[in-house]
């Protein structure tokens, strides 16, 4: 009899508290939702972020604080999500850097298992530009890297970065037999570099170029995008000069701890992916560039997959390691 009482109070325990959770999960969110940017204000990251979370605040009817945790190519603010608690109160962004740094580094904080996909955001069109005088397309580029008696060089952010990675597989596709990588410690500086003519060209995304390509202080060569940016249409793809697979965009998305409720994330999803469907917030991102995309848990987490395994070939090709 003992134990037969015993497992009453279990059963009756445990269905007390699993009606607990699922009242708590009907009511959320309850109390305001903190979002970890990895980046510092102000960056193009941060940019959307705000603009989306503030319109799912809406929605969701609670405040959603910007949270920014930048340091070690988004290792640092990426963790602080991996490690907090796993009830729907805190969300990551996470971008490229995210499906890199798995490959690139030897050891990090967490693992591929520690943060659940919600929802991929926007994707952005990458250019390819430079300020060399003699050259004004994408072929004299690549004369200018196999003729020239010194390597041409590239800049980017930082090495290991997607601009590193994705100019590495530019050079290597369309036959740049003589190139050299240039890492900065931020892209301001690398950007004035190429605008007096120090460095032979760089890939970045079309809102931080927009402002030197409108102005004439550097040339847009061409995009990575599937079709021609509307924001510029005279500039070619790389896959329309005969490199398809030359395709590729700059992306973000948000994830959650794992073991978040999927009752939780499924709301996430779909809140977020309604306001990214709103006509408002799209035309206020077209004009950097930024294509919105609101894909569902499953759709991202396939997504990211790819992207690991994509990125992660380039980086052994490479040689590259970070400790």
């Amino acid at each position: 009899m003992k134990l037969c009482a015993l497992l009453t109070r279990v059963v009756i325990g445990l269905a007390l508290i699993c009606s607990v959770t699922a009242f708590a999960q009907q009511d959320y969110p309850s109390r305001p939702i903190r979002v970890v940017v990895p980046y510092s204000p102000g960056g193009n990251t941060d940019l959307i972020a705000r603009h989306v979370m503030k319109e799912l605040a809406v929605r969701l009817g609670q405040p959603v604080v910007i949270e920014n945790r930048p340091g070690a190519n988004s290792i640092i603010g990426t963790d602080t999500v991996a490690k907090a608690p796993a009830d729907g109160y805190t969300l990551g962004i996470v971008i490229g850097a995210y499906t890199i740094n798995t490959a690139l580094y030897r050891k990090l904080p967490y693992g591929p298992d520690d943060l659940t996909p919600v929802t991929q955001l926007t994707q952005s069109v990458l250019v390819l530009e430079t300020a060399l005088p003699d050259v004004v397309s994408f072929a004299d580029l690549v004369r200018a890297a196999n003729d020239a008696a010194a390597p041409l060089t590239y800049a980017t952010s930082g090495a290991g970065s997607f601009a590193h990675l994705q100019s590495e597989q530019v050079a290597r596709v369309t036959g740049m037999k003589h190139v050299l990588h240039v890492p900065y410690k931020g892209t301001a500086d690398a950007l004035k570099d190429v605008m007096s003519g120090r460095i032979g060209f760089t890939i970045e995304s079309f809102s931080t170029l927009v402002s030197l390509i409108q102005t004439g202080k550097v040339k847009a060569l061409a995009v990575t995008s599937r079709e021609r940016s509307p924001m510029l249409p005279d500039v070619p793809t790389l896959k329309e000069l005969g490199y398809p697979e030359l395709v590729y965009y700059s992306w973000n998305g948000v994830v959650v701890p794992a073991g978040t409720p999927p009752a939780i994330i499924e709301r996430l999803s779909k809140e977020l992916s309604a306001v990214l469907k709103e006509p408002v917030l799209r035309t206020k991102l077209i004009p950097f560039g930024v294509e919105t995309v609101g894909s569902t848990p499953a759709e991202f987490a396939s997504f990211i997959t790819q992207e690991r395994k994509v990125q992660g070939n380039l980086i052994r090709q490479l040689g590259l390691t970070m400790e």
